[in-house]
């Protein structure tokens, strides 16, 4: 029922708005990508979008309910203020020994017998969804070495804009801040650009501070170059327009006050500067606005609950039209002024006004259904286009003549979340699910960002907007940057997954890939606790990323209670429990801690587990001491339907790579010791890395039942220690491995083919178990003759192919014959027979 969220409103939100300013929602409707346009303009910022769930999250001011027309599109809401992360982190001595303090956890669950053999977790990719990721740290440079992050983003660092002019990229100028950007608008000339943007300062969201910024791009330079021009005042501004005449600018935008909108114009000169300001009239709420030049005659389009209005400088209405007009675009054929709008609620139509220089109206009529409409005028030609969708959305291109009679009308794409699509230089540019597209004659080509929602344009200037980034390491900027506040924690279980520092620690996997998203926040700049639903939402989008970049196994040490009861631990209430329950059947394993609490009495079963624990398919992961006894501070099950919960336990304590800051506030690289199930998780992801390395073949969900399978429990299982403890050699030995292995440590060998060889090309498969080693493949002849030699300064650790051409060092192809192969690193050789045949 679409009127649902307006009964909640009257109690629920209203009054958690009265007292924050802002909330955070999740939303579902049969049409996010036109929910979010709408409600952006007034103010709303999306923070994250689930394609597997179908909804999107964001920042949700409370202005918003003075517009019921604008609730009612919301059809069904969660609220949610609160969040709680429940890692510690103690830091403690070590000494060095094999594994250095390592290896008592991973001997428990009987790793380094699966390392022996040469399985290390190569060839398989993990995600990491947690804090900031410390690649310097010593145990952690052979991941980064060896180029071994195959994807990062960090989802917590706030808005960007960004300038597309002649094939070069620039960044605009925005304060050094995380916040939100809404609406950008251009204007100038062919050689230069006005932008402007209104933002929203993370901090000033309690007083729901949207503010106008400005900044002028010419020559290739942004004035100002740092920072914008700040041209808002002291209150709510937004929905920005702007116009560039005869050497001035004119912009156009919307004050909100407690009880009423009011449009806004500013009178700027070329360098920004301010000249005049006035406020041309007041109304109880204003949907959309734009200013613009007809027969060098400005004035301002506007519409608000009733009625579609122009006015001119001086505030008088000079055209008004009844019709409720949610969203429209403009443009002019000649004298005549076109109006591009979007009508209806839940079955949005786009209509087209003609109005003459009189504002007389020529024509009014609907040409589609369908909404985010932009209209293109090309000799006499009318190109339109628009989206239309039901959960899927629809982008097509409608051309009509000037009489409206359409011409020609094409589908050009479909997808999830469609949003911006804009005409520039003869393509169609677009965003769908966070990429841009752009369409030309026929084809269809994409770029490569990621978590692009808004684009812009004006005559050879595009303007894009990007929420976060890919850089995932501690970020003074985002981060209190203290390590005991838990923004190491990141880095500590990546080390505990992928570290790799002889006589210090080796992690569960140190040869896997890896793919690191930053979805957490642990404070604010000044060391507060910052923790927020959006980070929940940000999770979800982080494990739909990894489906994309080919992850087979996550590891998440973090989890969600606060704003969920225990009655919603079911696996189908909290977002990230829904969509953890589907990773298994798009072939990804969760893993994923069971959570941190205090027991009194540690046999009795309590459901303390939080999402996304909860979720079906997935492997939750509770704490043991090295004595087998349960942990005290992990949380039990069952799930609240019962199931369950938690799947096994695994060590809760192990050393980890830490950042020491010294009492003359020097940092130091070292190791300490984590704890709680944060660690027991990472501990188990690697675990499974490395059986996964041995057995590629193997499904999710085969994987997830070996492991199940060969634990400690598994004939009587408890809502304790679930299945109980696993064994890493049991596994491994489930079914015959595929991959050839080898004992010992060293790098080896795995297959040289095809041999013998008739032409002048071999390929070799080996793995490197030696951290950063020089490596060289060599061939010498039976009499100890080197005939070809290559070299490599470091490799890491790792599975490696490659192809290696039979030729010596004076060009020639070796000569028919026996020869012998040697892979050789700093601290092992392998030999390999190698015929070559006429």
């Amino acid at each position: 029922m679409i009127f649902l969220l307006i009964f909640f409103l009257n109690q629920n939100i209203r009054e958690n708005l009265k007292s924050k300013g802002y909330l955070n929602l999740w939303i579902n409707s049969k049409s996010l990508s036109r929910i979010t346009s709408l409600f952006e303009n007034q103010g709303f910022r999306l923070r994250a979008i689930s394609r597997w769930e179908n909804y999107i999250s964001g920042y949700f001011p409370n202005y918003l309910t003075k517009s019921k027309k604008l609730l009612n599109l919301i059809k069904d809401h969660k609220i949610v203020l609160k969040g709680k992360k429940f890692t510690e982190i103690k830091p403690m001595s070590f000494s060095p020994s094999d594994y250095g303090d390592s290896y008592e956890t991973l001997s428990f669950l009987k790793i380094p017998e699966v390392h022996k053999k040469g399985f290390i977790g190569q060839n398989v990719t993990i995600s990491l969804f947690d804090t900031g990721f410390d690649l310097n740290h010593p145990a952690l440079l052979h991941i980064r070495e060896g180029k071994r992050v195959k994807f990062s983003y960090d989802f917590n660092s706030g808005d960007s804009l960004f300038l597309l002019y002649n094939s070069q990229r620039y960044r605009i100028p925005h304060i050094r801040a995380i916040g939100y950007i809404g609406k950008t608008t251009l204007t100038g000339n062919p050689d230069t650009v006005y932008i402007f943007y209104n933002f929203l300062n993370e901090r000033d969201n309690i007083k729901n501070k949207w503010k106008i910024y400005g900044c002028l791009f010419t020559k290739g330079f942004f004035i100002p170059s740092n920072e914008p021009k700040l041209l808002s005042p002291d209150t709510i501004n937004l929905l920005p327009s702007s116009l560039f005449l005869n050497g001035k600018i004119y912009l156009a935008s919307k004050l909100s006050f407690q009880n009423y909108d009011a449009i806004y114009i500013k009178f700027l000169n070329k360098l920004l500067n301010i000249d005049s300001t006035k406020i041309l009239l007041q109304n109880p709420f204003i949907y959309d606005l734009e200013i613009f030049n007809l027969k060098n005659k400005i004035n301002v389009i506007y519409t608000d609950s009733y009625s579609i209005n122009i006015t001119d400088l001086n505030g008088n209405i000079i055209f008004s039209r009844n019709k409720e007009i949610l969203n429209f675009s403009i443009n002019k054929i000649n004298d005549i002024l076109l109006v591009l709008y979007e009508t209806g609620l839940e079955n949005p139509l786009t209509g087209i006004i003609f109005l003459d220089t009189l504002y007389n109206v020529i024509k009014d009529t609907l040409i589609s259904r369908g909404h985010s409409a932009f209209l293109f005028i090309k000799n006499d030609t009318l190109k339109i286009i628009l989206v239309s969708g039901n959960t899927q959305d629809t982008l097509y291109e409608l051309k009509f003549d000037r009489n409206v009679n359409l011409i020609e009308r094409k589908i050009i794409d479909t997808g999830f979340f469609i949003k911006s699509p804009i005409y520039h230089q003869n393509k169609i540019y677009y965003s769908k699910n966070g990429i841009i597209y752009f369409y030309s004659q026929g084809a269809i080509d994409s770029t490569f960002e990621y978590f692009v929602d808004d684009i812009n344009s004006y005559e050879n200037f595009l303007v894009y907007r990007r929420r976060g980034d890919k850089n995932v390491n501690i970020d003074p900027l985002t981060d209190f940057t203290d390590p005991l506040s838990g923004i190491y924690h990141g880095t500590r279980m990546l080390g505990i997954i992928g570290g790799f520092a002889p006589g210090k620690l080796i992690g569960t996997a140190p040869g896997a890939d890896f793919l690191l998203f930053k979805t957490e926040r642990t404070n604010t700049l000044e060391g507060g606790n910052f923790e927020n639903i959006i980070e929940e939402d940000f999770w979800v989008e982080a494990l739909e990323l990894s489906k994309r970049f080919g992850a087979k196994i996550v590891s998440s040490s973090l989890g969600y209670i606060d704003w969920y009861s225990k009655k919603d631990m079911d696996g189908k209430t909290a977002i990230s429990s829904r969509a953890a329950s589907k990773a298994l059947s798009k072939g990804i394993l969760v893993f994923t801690a069971a959570g941190n609490v205090s027991h009194s009495d540690t046999t009795k079963a309590d459901t303390t587990i939080v999402a996304p624990g909860d979720a079906d398919s997935v492997i939750t992961v509770g704490g043991i001491k090295m004595d087998g006894k349960i942990w005290r501070g992990s949380a039990y099950g069952p799930s609240a339907d019962g199931r369950i919960k938690p799947d096994i336990v695994a060590p809760f304590k192990s050393i980890a790579p830490f950042l020491e800051i010294t009492s003359q506030g020097d940092s130091i690289y070292s190791y300490s010791e984590s704890q709680g199930t944060s660690v027991s998780t990472a501990l188990m992801s690697g675990f499974a890395a490395s059986i996964l390395s041995a057995h590629p073949d193997w499904s999710a969900k085969k994987l997830y039942e070996v492991i199940i399978k060969t634990s400690s429990k598994y004939l009587n299982p408890d809502n304790i220690y679930g299945y109980g403890v696993p064994n890493a050699l049991s596994a491994l030995n489930f079914e015959k491995i595929k991959v050839p292995s080898k004992e010992g440590e060293k790098s080896r060998i795995i297959s040289l083919y095809p041999n013998p060889v008739k032409g002048k090309e071999i390929k070799i498969e080996y793995i490197v178990n030696e951290a950063l080693t020089p490596l060289s493949i060599k061939i010498f002849t039976p009499s100890g003759k080197k005939v070809f030699e290559k070299s490599y300064f470091t490799l890491p650790l790792g599975r490696y192919k490659e192809k290696i051409d039979l030729i010596n060092e004076k060009g020639k192809k070796l000569k028919p014959g026996f020869y012998i192969l040697v892979l050789e690193t700093s601290e092992s050789k392998d030999y390999m027979k190698l015929i070559i045949e006429e």
